[in-house]
């Protein structure tokens, strides 16, 4: 992640000048713990950009923000704002699944799941592998992504402090949100070992 700090517009703009910057995405988590942004704490609801050197120098990194910071770089980047996903709301039974969910094909769907469900339960939000798993997950939905996101994201669920596998977090997880959907892995499984 950036460690950068864009606390006003013009600070906004300069990063604008020097960097290609796309949204990934935006959600809301209830409970996340120690997550910092560019201008400070992150709260519930955060936004996440991938930027790019415009310079060609340098690898493309993410940079968080909350709503706000969010709001104005939109603006200055002349695009829509993502509507923030709520895993929360749309893994429970019955709930309204947002449009892309429907895209995904079954591996991207598992993968995507798989993230969402690790970041609820250990209350952070998606860095690293699982940001860029995300981002070509949500570029090509209709097209499985490179396994070695799904193998990525199964030694991180591995360095889980408890010993959980992805059933243990979900049994877990369902003990503070009892109407959560039970999801399968067994596109992934092959790649947990």
């Amino acid at each position: 992640m950036l460690d950068i700090d864009l606390r006003g517009d013009k600070r906004k703009r300069d990063f604008v000048d020097q960097y290609e910057v796309t949204p990934v995405v935006a959600a809301k988590l209830p409970e996340i713990r120690n997550e910092y942004g560019c201008c400070g704490p992150v709260t519930d609801e955060f936004h996440i950009f991938r930027a790019k050197p415009k310079s060609g120098t340098g690898a493309a990194d993410f940079v968080v923000m909350g709503p706000g910071c969010a709001k104005s770089l939109y603006l200055l980047l002349d695009i829509s704002p993502n509507k923030p996903l709520q895993p929360t709301s749309f893994f429970r039974k019955g709930a309204d699944i947002p449009e892309i969910y429907h895209r995904l094909c079954p591996f991207n769907r598992q993968l995507h799941d798989a993230i969402w469900l690790l970041c609820l339960s250990w209350r952070v939000i998606p860095k690293h592998h699982s940001l860029d798993a995300l981002t070509a997950i949500y570029n090509k939905p209709e097209q499985p992504v490179d396994s070695v996101w799904a193998e990525k994201l199964g030694a991180t669920v591995a360095k889980d402090r408890q010993g959980r596998g992805m059933i243990g977090i979900m049994a877990d997880l369902r003990k503070k949100l009892p109407d959560l959907r039970w999801f399968k892995f067994d596109e992934l499984e092959t790649y947990w070992t």
